[in-house]
This record gives structure tokens, sequence and C-alpha cells, in this order.
């Protein structure tokens, strides 16, 4: 036996001891570990030499792995098993990467605490009073509290950056089409973009290398080359860093957190960097726009869940009851509200309003 085997394999333990012992977190839908680690016993010599091998990752409940449920936290599509990979996954398993879990989210990632979700909400390690943001809330604890190296998730207005920020981790969108969608459930598909958690850059870095990149199956995906980042003093010294202008003007951020702020931008002074105020009047648009447009898509997207082809199926005593009471029974209150208000959006008669 290997040591770095055995590193994996002591993983694997922490995983579930965390798991069993920090149940309250809620952070874990579907545990994966034994099944990990039937995989890893038959790795191949190439997935052992590869980028992420040694690497613990969970993933969200929206993105695909074959033979595991796939239900975005929603009674929808709490039955549903996935009959197929999503690029990313397929791309983490080619390099070696251990899948241990699947996470719990704010349902059909409409959320910011991951406290709409069928399976409960999930709790911030640093507490059990405080919320751990959302709608990947279960893949930010699943790193914050060391069950794992890195996690997935999906960040359609936030839903990555936010939680990291919430749980004290390392989270990234990426640039839109820089890794293949396939496999994630659309909620906004203009908007969506699957992410990353870490509790270091290098982590991060290795992950996002390994993802990313043009996919077929994908025809918003990039097919610009990916490049690699190389860390130089001199660059990161020469950059002008942007701030929020007059950020205490609104009125609704923590004080703790503009003080944590203001400390930042004294310590970002004080080693030299040059920063620059930008003026963001237009700030107060930006959620009254982001409404406007994610509900319309997500009206969309989520016509398709209907009763008729896959996922709960409440039947009626004709097809317009069967599709009320699907919807109905199989839709959260936050769910059904952004479906309401983007089936207004798109009514005819209502473009102007």
């Amino acid at each position: 036996m290997s040591h770095e085997y055995k590193k994996i394999i002591n993983k694997i333990d922490s995983f579930n001891q965390i798991l069993r012992i920090q149940s309250n977190l809620n952070c874990i839908v579907s545990d994966l570990s034994k099944q990990a680690q039937s995989e890893l016993d038959s790795f191949n010599d190439k997935q052992k030499d590869g980028n992420l091998y040694g690497k613990t990752i969970a993933i969200k409940d929206n993105i695909n792995i074959k033979g595991v449920r796939s239900s975005c936290a929603s009674r929808m599509l709490k039955d549903y098993i996935s009959p197929y990979n999503a690029t990313v996954v397929e791309k983490i398993k080619k390099e070696g990467g251990i899948i241990l879990g699947t996470t719990n989210m704010d349902e059909f990632a409409m959320g910011s605490s991951t406290e709409h979700s069928v399976y409960g909400p999930t709790i911030n390690s640093y507490g059990n009073n405080l919320v751990p943001g959302g709608s990947s809330g279960g893949s930010a604890v699943s790193v914050s509290s060391k069950m794992v190296d890195l996690a997935l998730g999906s960040d359609t207005g936030g839903s990555v950056r936010q939680p990291a920020s919430f749980c004290g981790v390392y989270g990234l969108k990426p640039t839109y089409g820089r890794i293949s969608r396939y496999g994630l459930t659309a909620f906004a598909s203009s908007f969506d973009q699957i992410g990353i958690f870490s509790r270091n850059i290098n982590d991060m870095a290795e992950l996002f290398y390994t993802i990313s990149g043009y996919d077929k199956y994908d025809s918003t995906s990039s097919n610009k080359d990916v490049e690699i980042f190389k860390y130089s003093e001199n660059k990161v010294r020469g950059m002008k860093i942007g701030m929020p202008y007059k950020l205490d003007s609104f009125d609704y951020v923590n004080s703790e957190v503009l003080d944590l702020y203001y400390k930042m931008i004294d310590f970002l002074k004080s080693e030299g960097f040059d920063l620059v105020e930008l003026d963001m009047k237009n700030l107060k648009y930006s959620v009254p726009t982001y409404y406007v447009l994610t509900t319309a898509e997500a009206s969309s997207n989520l016509a398709r869940f209907d009763g008729i082809r896959y996922g709960l199926s409440a039947k009626g005593l004709d097809i317009n009851s069967n599709y009320c009471n699907t919807k109905t029974e199989g839709f959260g209150d936050e769910v059904i509200r952004r479906v309401i208000i983007g089936t207004y959006v798109l009514s005819s008669g209502y473009y102007d309003a």
C-alpha cells in the first residue's frame, strides 16, 4: 500500500468522521465515500498520475453524476438518478479526483442562504445561528469544515462567491463559457456557471485547469485556449485594484464586514498598491435587473418539469390538472415565486411593465 493511497484512505475516514460528528451541518446530500473507495482501488496508472489524484471533492446536487441522485434539493427530482456524468465530473474522474459526496443547496439554486431545500437548511460551520450563504452553501461548508479539499458549486448571481465569503474559503466564478455547463441543471442559462470552492489557491487553480476548456456538448463553451497563470510579484505590484465607491452609504452592509473591508484597504495601501475608487451608483439597479432576466429564464427552463417525462408526477383529471398538481407539489415556495415572476415578465402585453 503506497503512502499516497494511505493518505487518501485517511481523508475518506476523516470525511466520514466529520459527517457523523457534525451531522447538524447538513451539507452532504448523498454520501459517496464507499463508492469512491471502491473506484480508488480500480484506478489505472493514468489516473494515479492525474492532476487531482489524492484530492477529495464534493459536487453540488445540481451537477449530474452517473448513477447518483441529482435532485437539485427539490421534491420535483427527489427520486431522479442521473443517467450520465456532467463534463466536469468526467474530467475530474479522468484526472484521479476522489468524489466523496453531493452537497445541499437552495432548491434549483434559487436562494442565498441554503434554507430553501427539501433536505432542510445547511448550517455554517462557524456557528449554529449562522447561515452559510447560498445557493451553494453545502459545497462551501463541506470545504470550510474540512470534509473535502475542494467542491464544485454553481453561480448564477453570487451562489459560489457569496457562500465562500460567508464560510471563510476561496470561491471562484469563472468567466462565462470557460467551463462546460453540460450536466448542470439550468436555472438561468445565460448566467449559470460552474464554480469552485477551496481552502488554498493552488488546489483551486489545479481544479480550474482540469475542468476548463471547450466542450462539444455545450455550444456556449469557449474554444479559446486555457492560459496557465504564472505568479509574478512585479506584475501583481503593478496592478490597479478597484474598490466600491462609498460602500458605507449602503445601510444594509454589516458593520463587522465594513470594518474588515476598511482594514483590508489600509493593508493594501500600506503595501503600496494603487487603489481606484469606482462609482457604482448603478449598483441599486443590479438586483432588480437580475430578477427580471433570471426569473424569465427560470420560467422557461423549469417548464420541462411537467410530470410527463421524468421527475415527480402528480396525476389529475386531465392534462392541465396534471401540470398544476405536479408543479404545486414538486416546487417549493421560492421556486414557485420566481417562476410566477418570470412567467409574468415573458407574458405578451407585459414587456413594457
